[in-house]
């Protein structure tokens, strides 16, 4: 079986709204415009948890986050019971290899477990080391000094070490022609704060700002304020989230820059047609969006929808778009779908491929599942910002389904509230929309009585050492998290 290579792309934080088939976005995307004619575009992808933790997780699994393990700061592994996408394909002959921009203690590595599989992990150290010498970045003290390197004192940006670094990998591979690679990229141009990297005469300044910071964990301006907009509402004036909105799009539009090399270095090299390429998001942002910022606390469409493009000519149709509703941890089954060729095996959630969609679309009803777990912490810090949390903020576990015209989202024991899916800042009566709000709740309640969780005392565990839970404090405490 002639197997293909496979570039999954997560634009970290990338709304919907910002990539195609959206129209009115002022061209900021031409690279992924023009890579979305020979591809299927999925209009109705949504994410199954609105923060990178759990939502790779899932992508790396299959499963919901509640299934998987690792849904919050302090739940914050995956269970080692169950194979990552990069384990099953190693297992399958390929070379894994993965080029993480976050990489913090509470997202994508060691520490929570999706480094598994990978054969080379590649962090944001290992990125900047790679344009000085790999083997230095496990040099006593070298990471700090790397740090310092890459903030104030690099030529080039962080995105461009890592599209290069890609394009040695994806060279090196086909120039081999051993083994079929799979490679993972998180890009995390568009976190907040939304700035491009790029050194200012201002660079010692803030040097000395950011040492001053490290030292007494003062938490940044721009994050208290995110954190004061959280538990406010009123931090920000519209005339700065429009500010904030530009900058947004800024980063996205460099993000496709980028990505438009690294698609004509593929193709130059016919490296293009022989790999199943996905391009998608974690979640999406809150840019004033019911008066919030960043990601936290909401389970509006903001977060939600994401872009999902996926690109394989041998078996998803050109110039494409499917209008189903389908979640990305369905990425999971596609890829094992097709690399495989025997369907998705026998694991926890077996799911079918978004081939099924691509390959016969339809306009049958459909509908989508997710969860959030806010942290203890979080919610803690913001009570110290002021925050005055009402009936309708999310301050508990929290689910939700949704079809293409409703959405219905249950928190902690409380009743379930049903919304227009045009209009999620005020409730619908759930008694003049009866018929709406039954069917949503038993489907809710359905999809929770089927869920794979851990049984027992498993489902709370999370083993750290000292050393991770020092490193994890820190780390919360210079975000503002006691």
């Amino acid at each position: 079986m002639d197997r293909p290579n496979v570039l999954l792309i997560v634009l970290d934080c990338v709304r919907a709204d910002r990539l195609p088939p959206t129209t009115n976005r002022e061209n900021t995307t031409p690279s992924i415009d023009s890579f979305s004619m020979d591809s299927t575009i999925f209009s109705n992808a949504t994410t199954v948890a609105p923060w990178t933790l759990p939502s790779h997780g899932s992508m790396f699994t299959g499963l919901y986050s509640s299934e998987h393990g690792a849904v919050s700061l302090e739940r914050r592994r995956i269970r080692p019971d169950v194979k990552t996408l990069a384990e099953i394909l190693s297992d399958a002959g390929y070379e894994t290899v993965a080029v993480c921009q976050n990489d913090s203690v509470v997202s994508i590595g060691k520490t929570t477990g999706l480094d598994r599989g990978f054969s080379t992990f590649y962090g944001t150290d290992e990125i900047i080391a790679t344009s000085v010498h790999r083997r230095l970045c496990n040099v006593h003290g070298l990471k700090t000094l790397l740090n310092i390197y890459s903030t104030f004192l690099l030529n080039r940006h962080l995105t461009e070490l890592s599209i290069s670094l890609i394009k040695k990998t994806l060279k090196k591979s086909h120039e081999k022609d051993e083994k079929p690679l799979f490679m993972f990229v998180n890009l995390l141009n568009a976190h907040f704060p939304y700035e491009d990297g790029v050194p200012s005469k201002r660079s010692l300044r803030r040097l000395l700002e950011t040492v001053r910071r490290a030292r007494s964990h003062t938490v940044p301006a721009p994050i208290q304020r995110q954190l004061k907009q959280l538990a406010t509402k009123n931090e920000f004036t519209e005339q700065e989230f429009a500010k904030l909105r530009q900058e947004y799009n800024e980063c996205v539009q460099f993000m496709d820059e980028q990505l438009g090399e690294l698609f004509n270095f593929m193709r130059n090299h016919q490296i293009i047609d022989k790999t199943l390429i996905i391009i998608t998001a974690d979640h999406g942002e809150n840019i004033g969006d019911h008066g919030l910022l960043g990601h936290d606390l909401s389970v509006h469409d903001s977060l939600l929808r994401v872009p999902l493009i996926i690109r394989y000519p041998k078996k998803f149709p050109t110039n494409t778009t499917v209008s189903r509703q389908v979640e990305i941890r369905r990425i999971f089954h596609t890829i094992v779908d097709v690399v495989l060729g025997s369907g998705v095996g026998d694991y926890l959630r077996t799911d079918p491929s978004l081939l099924n969609e691509a390959q016969h679309p339809g306009d049958a009803e459909d509908y989508v599942y997710g969860e959030y777990f806010p942290s203890r912490r979080e919610l803690s810090i913001l009570e110290e910002y002021g925050a005055r949390l009402g009936d309708q903020d999310i301050k508990d576990s929290t689910r939700f389904v949704r079809d293409k015209s409703f959405k219905y989202v249950e928190s902690g024991t409380s009743l379930g509230t049903l919304y227009s899916t045009k209009n999620e800042d005020m409730p619908i009566d759930r008694v003049e929309n009866a018929e709406q709000y039954d069917s949503l709740n038993d489907r809710l309640q359905t999809w929770k009585n089927q869920l794979h969780a851990p049984a027992g005392d498993e489902a709370d565990k999370t083993v750290f050492d000292e050393k991770e839970d020092k490193i994890l404090t820190e780390r919360l405490q210079a975000l503002g998290y006691n």
